[in-house]
């Protein structure tokens, strides 16, 4: 379908646009709502005399690239969509402000080339778009003559969805204002002299004072405010706002002088703040929409019951249903490659919290090893058959093969709160290591137990529900190096904790409903078979496969391993969404698939990164992140040697281990030595702490 100018287009299958955005004479980009709300964005090219529905050949230019060259000394503002640069324009007059197009997925098609030389803040206003940013953050090093990321917390609102959002407070505006001329200033990298500019690679956190407002503004599609422009949105100011400021910073082991106490930010470098390990702050929370429609009610009812996360709720039920499935059902995207419907999830928090969450699922899958047990035995009373075992408890490599092989398709294995439960499956080494990579590839493994005849699993498939402490210093241990080939397999969920909220009704219909979802996963072991993916889900895997290639050249690690894992992870994610929601098909959907990908990308992903870097020493203590944690719990200006290591590290290092970490930390530029005046004897070891540590609030 074409026509005579962009306004007069309507797209065969989304219809009337809802809004059009103009990159040029020839390029502009629409704005469309489907059936459930959710927002599309179609390009559109003019080709001659006609405009048609079409991507222009790589690289897009960005949105806003007109006022970007008019204005050449101006600090530029990148925000994720066209929506947020327009109304970010009108508030910050001083900004250039820019987005690309085509979302997250045309990232790496954006024309980058205005951008250089130019001082560029990165704002993302959503999980996905955290991604995008930081994808788009690699592509501007060497470009940029500076970069600046600013961190959204998870708790600010999402971008513009098209809904009428409230008001924009005017504190919020002045706060964004402040905040936006303090990170356009150029910043002086340690170490270079004449006040050369650099880029700063590490992701900006907010102060207190400016918190409450550091999400983009969102602009509604439709609705218009009195003044005939867009509706705005910004985050509301918390009303624990003053919780957020951090206490006056003091000297730790001596009165320090008035000069340190007043001493500001003014020419310490920014170090990477993530060194911090701040844990689970401003995780994406779990996508409910990705859960099939039949058990999504269940899983927002009985976290309320339980007063547990939804994400810890909805990752067991997945991980439960992978249980039931395992090798029943194979996913095939091509002929030569299939996965078994494995789940090896770990919640991350509060050893009560997480058991009871664990425990929502885990009772459904009780109840139906009971209700089976009954049937094959009423059968047959006389010599009732061998219980098939559904859940395994002993982590013994003998008792997993014997469980499994009276149950084919699989078993579940719950693993509790205790911290060394990795340790427990690699006790033996290699040997233990190999069964439990068979388990979860589901590749055939013979178990030569101590008595009795070995054990030949044709298909292994154990899916495992585990947690993990939430202390980041515990997470270390609990993942040890020596397991680091099953650490890559775990799908981690690590979210804040809820909200109160009032317990619900009796859960009744919902509960019911997800029993019978799962119940019918049982009777998959009768007819075990491989499913393929429908040729709109094969592409849509192609095209989460081409993303997941392109990501892969920039990981290394524990980072890498996890990532590697990801394609075989989707397909299994895809399987269990699948089956969870019709237990019948003979292919997989779409739906699925993009639902799996989305899932994965945009949820556990960001949950892995933040884990297996607060367990990145592969079980060794980080002395060096907990003295910067001390420090900053602490508030200290000044510290001396013997404070950090009596009081920072508890004596855990000798003096020379503790002046390698703190030498470790001048060159990170968090610290400075102090130069002691001439005296007699030795001079203590002091040095001046970087403010950029004081300003970052807590956990």
């Amino acid at each position: 379908m074409s026509a005579h100018d962009f306004a007069d287009l309507t797209h065969a299958t989304h219809g009337q646009p809802v809004r059009w955005w103009r990159y040029s004479e020839t390029f502009a980009t629409a704005a469309f709502r489907d059936r459930t709300g959710r927002g599309i964005v179609v390009p559109a090219v003019r080709d001659g005399g006609r405009c048609c529905w079409r991507e222009p050949a790589a690289p897009l230019p960005l949105f806003g690239a007109a006022a970007l060259a008019a204005r050449p000394e101006a600090p530029v503002l990148v925000v994720q969509n066209e929506a947020a640069a327009a109304a970010a324009q009108a508030l910050f007059p001083d900004h250039a402000c820019v987005a690309w197009p085509g979302g997250c997925n045309a990232v790496d098609k954006a024309d980058i080339a205005p951008l250089r030389g130019r001082d560029v803040i990165l704002w993302a206003d959503d999980d996905a778009g955290g991604t995008a940013m930081a994808r788009f953050h690699v592509r501007l090093r060497g470009e940029a003559r500076s970069i600046t990321r600013i961190g959204v917390p998870r708790s600010w609102p999402a971008p513009w969805d098209g809904s009428a959002p409230p008001p924009l407070p005017p504190t919020a505006i002045d706060a964004l204002r402040r905040l936006l001329r303090r990170e356009a200033r150029p910043r002086v990298a340690a170490g270079r002299g004449g006040g050369s500019l650099a880029p700063t690679a590490a992701a900006t956190v907010l102060p207190a004072d400016t918190a409450q407002a550091a999400s983009p503004p969102r602009v509604a599609a439709g609705p218009q405010g009195s003044s005939g422009r867009p509706v705005l949105s910004l985050p509301r100011v918390p009303r624990d706002a003053a919780r957020l400021a951090p206490p006056p910073a003091k000297a730790c082991d001596v009165p320090a002088p008035r000069a340190a106490a007043a001493t500001g930010a003014s020419g310490w470098p920014l170090p990477p703040l993530a060194a911090l390990g701040d844990g689970n702050n401003d995780l994406p929370a779990f996508p409910l929409d990705v859960l099939p429609p039949s058990v999504r009610p269940w899983a927002e009812d009985i976290a309320r019951a339980v007063r547990a996360p939804v994400d810890h709720v909805a990752l067991s039920l997945l991980t439960a249903a992978a249980g039931l499935i395992g090798a029943s059902r194979r996913i095939t995207p091509a002929p030569s490659w299939s996965e078994p419907c494995v789940l090896w999830a770990a919640l991350v928090g509060p050893s009560a919290d997480t058991a009871r969450a664990a425990e929502t699922a885990l009772g459904m899958v009780r109840g139906l090893e009971l209700v089976e047990a009954v049937a094959r035995g009423g059968s047959d009373a006389a010599a009732p058959p061998a219980r098939r075992p559904l859940i395994v408890n002993d982590v013994r490599v003998e008792a997993v093969a014997a469980a499994l092989d009276r149950s084919p398709s699989g078993v579940l294995l719950p693993r509790d709160g205790h911290r060394g439960w990795l340790n427990d499956l690699v006790a033996k080494g290699s040997g233990d290591q190999a069964f439990w990579l068979s388990a979860w590839s589901g590749t055939p493994h013979v178990v030569d137990p101590r008595r009795g005849p070995a054990i030949a699993l044709a298909c292994p498939a154990v899916s495992i529900l585990g947690v993990l402490p939430s202390d980041p210093d515990a997470i270390g241990p609990a993942l040890p190096a020596a397991a680091d080939a099953l650490t890559a397999c775990l799908l981690f969920a690590w979210p804040s904790l809820p909200p109160f909220q009032p317990l619900p009704a009796e859960p009744g219909a919902a509960a019911d409903t997800a029993c019978a979802a799962l119940a019918r996963l049982c009777d998959l072991s009768r007819s075990p078979r491989v499913v393929p993916l429908a040729p709109d889900a094969r592409a849509a895997f192609e095209a989460f496969r081409q993303r997941h290639h392109a990501g892969s050249a920039r990981l290394g690690g524990r980072d890498a391993d996890w990532w590697g894992r990801g394609p075989a992870n989707v397909l299994r994610l895809t399987g269990v969404l699948a089956f969870l929601d019709d237990a019948a098909l003979a292919q997989v959907p779409e739906g699925a698939v993009s639902a799996a990908s989305r899932l994965w990308l945009d949820y556990l992903w960001p949950h892995a990164q933040a884990v297996l870097r607060d367990g990145g020493s592969g079980g060794r203590p980080d002395h060096a992140r907990r003295v910067l944690r001390w420090l900053r719990r602490q508030r200290c200006v000044e510290v001396s040697r013997e404070a950090l290591r009596r009081e920072a590290l508890g004596q855990a290092c000798n003096a020379a281990a503790t002046e390698r970490i703190a030498t470790a930390l001048v060159a990170d530029g968090w610290l400075r030595p102090v130069v002691a005046p001439r005296g007699k004897g030795r001079p203590p070891r002091r040095w001046r702490v970087n403010p950029h540590l004081l300003a970052a609030p807590d956990p």
